[in-house]
């Protein structure tokens, strides 16, 4: 089917509280330009200072009447969180929380004055706009989403309609580290949580077109409904040291962690199909007997790996969701070039499908390495640094129904299906110490598919369409007048 997306407007939101579509696009794209070029890199040491681009938010806000609170922990003073609010009493529906920090994009040289970035076609840090795109690190990590929502908030309160319940804006800090002094300060504090609490909030990730088999982009769009969880698991060998230049007189530590790294990055965990999965591959408009194979546990791992020396995008994506992944991703302790070490330790990332406890990737971990070394114990140990279990909000929701009837409104024929990502988001804070139904949630043009969007995703050349900043102001202003405006208003 050949789809058309021109320049998608929708006549209802114009009509509910968009009167001017060519300042709201000149808001988002003017807000998204400051952020990016506000350079919040988080290089996870804490000293990100947020509070450049939170206050370019807040200045928006209240410069269109909206008061706002602003907070950050004593030691962190620059890593700002905000909150606005619309309305009162429930249901508490937040746009966000919506982070305004972004991974490092790295210069050539850092030592040069005017700085180089290869695989860059504009400086990350400028927020140029080249054929209808804006490019800039977080362009689509999130502060495209930031932007839209702003613009979103403050559009529905200068339109006066009257809500049902109260409607929040939340922007943070340090999701790109963990969101230690971001979703999880604001939450964990019992005097701020009153404050920043919801119901029900959209954050990232979402939006994008799911292609069909042969790449091309449907009117599917992927929304994050699960995110797998995460558990840092850390396996020690010890050895005895030694001379370099005698290394038989030593037991080499860093040998027995070579091939812990071998067999756990050879291992492959049981498959389980989730309910995410099924609608994910359903979406893909597959031909009947592979839609059946990628669903039928015993032979998927097969079918995964044809379809990844293929080079298939749904091959990789398939295996991080229908398993616990483990990956060995560093490895500490050798100290010297001539010292052969005697303790090594290889950090293992593991993530965990909803209901994968802690107890179950330890389990998983000691089956990757075999009983020889896992039951070694003078030689190896084997333990769980954090866990952070998977989280889900089911899409059976009044606001599932309001962001369905949202994207339909904005793009004819448009279709929302149910996802996990396999990495982790602010919304495992808001699912877990809020309990609220959260998910990650927008609208882009079709033209931008799953694909695209995560090889932009902390990449080279990370860039948005313009037509995807408006599409998205578009769907969180009419995901918000189904959810809390009366019908008859």
């Amino acid at each position: 089917m050949e789809i058309e997306y021109g320049d998608i407007t929708s006549d209802e939101a114009v009509g509910f509280c968009l009167p001017d579509p060519r300042k709201a696009r000149e808001d988002t794209l003017s807000l998204l330009q400051a952020m990016i070029r506000n350079r919040c890199e988080n290089f996870g040491d804490g000293l990100c200072k947020e509070s450049r681009s939170i206050k370019v938010l807040q200045d928006y806000l209240e410069g269109h009447g909206l008061q706002t609170e602003c907070h950050a922990r004593p030691e962190r003073p620059e890593r700002h969180n905000i909150v606005s609010s619309i309305g009162s009493g429930s249901p508490r529906v937040m746009l966000g929380p919506a982070h305004v920090d972004v991974v490092p994009a790295t210069p050539d040289d850092a030592s040069q004055v005017q700085q180089v970035y290869s695989g860059w076609d504009e400086d990350p840090w400028s927020g140029t706009v080249t054929d209808g795109e804006v490019f800039g690190r977080g362009a689509v990590d999130m502060l495209n989403t930031v932007a839209a929502m702003a613009v979103a908030f403050v559009s529905i309160k200068e339109s006066g309609v009257a809500l049902n319940g109260t409607l929040l804006f939340c922007a943070v800090s340090d999701e790109e580290a963990g969101g230690e002094d971001g979703a999880k300060f604001i939450l964990s504090d019992p005097g701020l949580k009153k404050l920043f609490t919801a119901d029900y909030c959209v954050t990232e990730l979402g939006g994008a077109s799911i292609p069909d088999f042969k790449l091309r982009p449907t009117l599917s769009f992927f929304q994050s409904t699960a995110e797998k969880g995460t558990t840092k698991v850390e396996v020690t060998l010890r050895g005895r040291p030694g001379h370099g230049s005698v290394p038989r007189a030593a037991d080499n530590a860093l040998v027995r962690a070579a091939e812990v790294v071998r067999r756990v990055h050879a291992y492959s965990a049981p498959t389980v199909i989730t309910p995410e999965w099924k609608g994910f591959v359903k979406a893909l408009q597959l031909p009947g007997p592979l839609e059946w194979l990628l669903t039928f546990p015993p032979l998927l791992p097969l079918v995964l790996m044809v379809l990844l020396k293929m080079g298939s995008p749904i091959a990789p994506v398939g295996h991080a969701l229908t398993r616990l992944t483990m990956s060995p991703n560093a490895l500490v302790g050798a100290v010297k070039d001539n010292v052969v070490p005697g303790i090594c330790t290889v950090a293992v990332d593991c993530r965990t499908l909803p209901g994968q406890s802690e107890e179950y990737v330890l389990d998983h971990v000691r089956k990757a390495l075999g009983s020889d070394i896992a039951s070694d114990v003078d030689h190896c140990s084997i333990g769980a640094q954090s866990h952070i279990p998977a989280s889900r909000s089911e899409p059976d929701t009044p606001l599932w129904k309001a962001m369905e009837k949202a994207a339909s409104a904005v793009i004819k024929g448009a279709s929302l299906v149910p996802v996990m990502l396999p990495g982790g988001t602010d919304c495992r804070y808001y699912r877990g110490i809020g309990g609220a139904v959260a998910y990650g949630a927008n609208l882009l043009e079709p033209s931008m598919t799953f694909g695209d969007l995560t090889k932009r995703f902390h990449g080279q050349n990370e860039r948005i369409g313009l037509r995807s900043l408006w599409t998205s102001v578009q769907f969180y202003s009419l995901m918000v007048k189904n959810l809390m405006v009366a019908e008859s208003a």
